[in-house]
């Protein structure tokens, strides 16, 4: 059995705000989206977050859906080279590969 996640995600409003335009009703939601908004990127319908850290070569962390999520995490936490890390520097390293969480 075939599951997919159909849930919107918090990027889903982003991305369609910079393709389309389309803002919420609720005028504190228009404002945090706006935001957000400015501190990201759409590149060939694939989300970035402006990174402004010079540790990173790269100015863009790649914005990731749930499920790409959970696997990055599980990569970096149990993957060959990793280690059973608590969840702040798991973050962090993962921010160091270019992921946004």
């Amino acid at each position: 059995m075939l599951y997919l996640d159909t849930s919107l995600g918090w990027r889903d409003p982003i991305i369609t705000y910079l393709k389309d335009g389309v803002i919420p009703d609720d005028k504190i939601k228009v404002q945090k989206l706006q935001h957000m908004a400015t501190l990201c990127v759409l590149l060939r319908d694939i989300l970035y977050k402006k990174s402004y850290s010079k540790l990173h070569s790269d100015p863009y962390l790649r914005c990731l859906r749930p499920d790409e999520t959970k696997k990055v995490m599980q990569e970096i936490h149990y993957g060959n080279c990793g280690n059973h890390m608590g969840s702040r520097s798991l973050t962090h390293k993962s921010i160091n590969q270019g992921y946004y969480l």
